[in-house]
Formats: C-alpha cells, sequence, structure tokens
C-alpha cells in the first residue's frame, strides 16, 4: 500500500479513463506542446482541526484550457504515509491529455484514527466542487481517483453518504470513482491503529459495506484496476 507502488499502473489508468471522461488520446505532437500549469499547496480547509501541512492540495491544469474534467487524486500509503509532492509526475500525464488533477494531502494515523482520513478527503472534494469553475474546470466533470488506501478513500467517499453530507454534498457531485489497488473491505484484526479494534466501526469504514445500501442508479460509475501479481488479496477483492 506504499504510494510508490502506483507508477506502474499509470499508463494503464490512463488509457482506461480516455473513454470514461470523454477525451480522445492526442497525437505524440500535441503531448509535447501540452503546458501545465501548477498551483501549489492551496489549504482545501481551514477550520478546526486545520493541519498547515495535511490540509493542502496542488493543482495541475492544462494551461490556456477551459472546461476540462478534473480528478481527485488520493495518495496510498496504508493511511499512515504517503504524500502529494509524490504525484507530480502522474497529475502531468492527464494534464498532457487534457484532464486536470489536484493531489491532496490528508492526516494521517497514528495522529488520527479513521473517519478523519475520510473527513478530509470529503473536505478536498468539496473545495474542488467549490473553486472549479474559478480554475476553468468543468464543475460538472468531478473525479475522484485513489491508489491503495486512497482507492479506499475515494470509493468510501461516494458509497457512505455521511461524509459528503456532511460538506452539503451528495454523490450527485461525483462524475466517477477510479480505483488503484484498493483495500474495499477489511476483517476483524489489522491496522488497528487506524480502523481501531471495535467490530461495528471497522465494518463500517469499508466500501463493501456500504454497497447494498445504496441504489444503483444513485451511485456514480466506479472503474475499478488491481493488478495479476498485485498483493495482500487485492486483486480477489477488486473483484467482489
Amino acid at each position: 500500500m506504499r504510494g510508490s507502488r502506483l507508477y506502474p499502473a499509470t499508463v494503464l489508468v490512463i488509457l482506461a479513463l480516455m473513454g470514461s471522461l470523454g477525451v480522445p488520446p492526442p497525437a505524440a505532437s500535441a503531448l509535447a506542446a501540452a503546458g501545465v500549469a501548477t498551483r501549489k499547496d492551496l489549504s482545501y480547509y481551514m477550520g478546526e482541526p486545520a493541519d498547515a501541512q495535511r490540509h493542502l492540495l496542488d493543482l495541475y491544469l492544462p494551461e490556456g484550457k477551459k472546461g476540462f474534467p478534473l480528478i481527485l487524486f488520493i495518495h496510498g500509503g496504508a493511511w499512515r504515509s504517503g504524500s502529494k509532492e509524490l504525484y507530480g509526475p502522474l497529475a502531468q500525464n492527464f494534464v498532457r491529455r487534457g484532464i486536470g488533477v489536484a493531489v491532496a494531502n490528508y492526516r494521517l494515523s497514528p495522529v488520527v484514527q479513521h473517519p478523519e482520513h475520510e473527513r478530509d478527503v470529503a473536505r478536498a472534494f468539496a473545495w474542488l466542487v467549490k473553486h472549479a469553475k474559478e480554475y476553468d474546470a468543468d464543475p460538472a466533470r468531478l473525479y475522484v481517483m485513489g491508489h491503495s488506501a486512497g482507492a479506499h478513500l475515494v470509493a468510501l467517499l461516494a458509497l457512505d453518504p455521511k461524509y459528503l453530507r456532511a460538506e452539503g454534498l451528495t454523490s450527485a457531485s461525483i462524475r466517477g470513482v477510479i480505483g488503484v489497488s484498493g483495500p474495499y473491505a477489511l476483517g476483524v484484526r489489522g491496522f488497528e491503529n487506524v480502523f481501531g479494534e471495535d467490530e461495528a466501526k471497522r465494518f463500517d469504514a469499508f466500501p463493501l459495506s456500504h454497497v447494498r445500501d445504496q441504489e444503483a442508479k444513485q451511485l456514480p460509475p466506479f472503474l475499478i484496476l488491481a493488478a495479476d501479481g498485485d498483493y495482500l488479496g487485492l486483486p480477489a477483492v477488486a473483484k467482489l
């Protein structure tokens, strides 16, 4: 679940997303000429308890473009490590294809436990909803994407309505969800410093616990990716 394990899947994700985002693959010459505008260290939450480092996101935008889709990317790291600083190259790959990316930090364990990570992701997404137009993105085409622990967080954001509801939103604001090598279920043991030991709370913390709670017509589409040689049973969980 380390953030650095994402890069081998980058090309696969980009190709798979082309159709779902409605963006045709550009010619090589267009890629070379594409500009990437960056806005670093934007605060997406300034309430209590704000964190000067973890409540920040970076924007990577297609220079001179308007009305482009925008992805909120959430990093992995077993909910205990990781940083937005690792994912500039990934974001730039998307931007060169006309897709904007916001890469967000969130608070980590053991400083916080679930559901604080999830609350931060909801806050970051709410910030995008509010500011997408300001940065020339299309507010009707906002996607969420995560790798490993980040895939868990974006899936739960769409499937458990209480986190977006706290921000005055619903899953209707999410155009699509992309999960790469995500742990969408967890047993009664493991990662106690992240999820605690209470079985009911642990069950509630995972996306697969909420799939049947929602009507399919109310949910955004999901693109779930895992590699054949992935680890910790992640390919099997992706098929559930």
